[in-house]
């Protein structure tokens, strides 16, 4: 069993017996008995280790509730794995995507399970520098490959709009942020901000910078929902 996983969230449970009967029909070599446990830690789409009949798997889910507009796609995340899997880059070989809410109630894909070492500091202190130099040489091959693949001939054409990319980027943040509700609890004007009626009001967007802590002004709450 990984460590990093636990119990599966209460507002991230599902129904079990309805994947399991889904991936015996679209999981090749799928067998045995359906056991499911949660990585731990945050993460923007809940995701999950799947283990059965010997074999181990991982679960990528959109989470339940309401979403954004063309937030948590894991079927763009499903897309470019399989691709990049087929040219031959380092990612986990993908068995299914299933965009069917009624299975487990989101859309969700599946791919391998690849046990491996998580390295949190960049640096690496853990490994010999000799060890480091490898890892580090290998992530930048990677990445080259990367930037010269053709990502037309690998079936991603029309995966995007080409160009403005900062520009529609910036488009599609600003409509994203002005659709979340300031209802919300992580949005609420804070007692003591002088921010006036709401977070919409707050200093933040003006040019003087808030005369308060942003620990405990609502202006900290609006610029990292941004």
């Amino acid at each position: 069993m990984i460590a990093q996983t636990a119990e599966v969230r209460e507002a991230h449970r599902f129904d079990v017996a309805a994947l399991e009967r889904y991936l015996r029909a679209h999981v090749e070599g799928f067998s045995g008995s359906l056991e499911v446990r949660q990585f731990r830690g945050g993460q923007s789409n809940p995701t999950y280790h799947v283990s059965a009949g010997g074999r181990e798997y991982v679960l990528r889910r959109k989470p339940p509730g309401k979403l954004l507009p063309s937030a948590h796609a894991v079927d763009r995340e499903y897309r470019v794995i399989t691709a990049l899997g087929k040219a031959g880059f380092p990612v986990p070989r993908t068995f299914a995507l299933c965009e069917d809410d009624s299975v487990i109630g989101t859309a969700f894909y599946v791919m391998d399970c690849v046990h491996g070492r998580i390295f949190i500091d960049p640096a690496i202190p853990s490994v010999t520098p000799r060890e480091r130099r490898a890892i580090y040489e290998s992530l930048i091959d990677v990445l080259a490959r990367l930037h010269t693949a053709d990502w037309q001939a690998l079936g991603l054409a029309d995966f995007g709009r080409p160009g403005n990319y900062f520009a529609r980027q910036i488009g599609r943040w600003t409509n994203s942020g002005k659709s979340i509700s300031l209802s919300s609890p992580g949005m609420r004007r804070r007692p003591g901000c002088g921010a006036g009626a709401s977070v919409a009001r707050c200093d933040s967007r003006s040019t003087r910078p808030c005369r308060r802590r942003r620990a405990t002004c609502s202006c900290a709450s609006s610029t990292s929902a941004r």
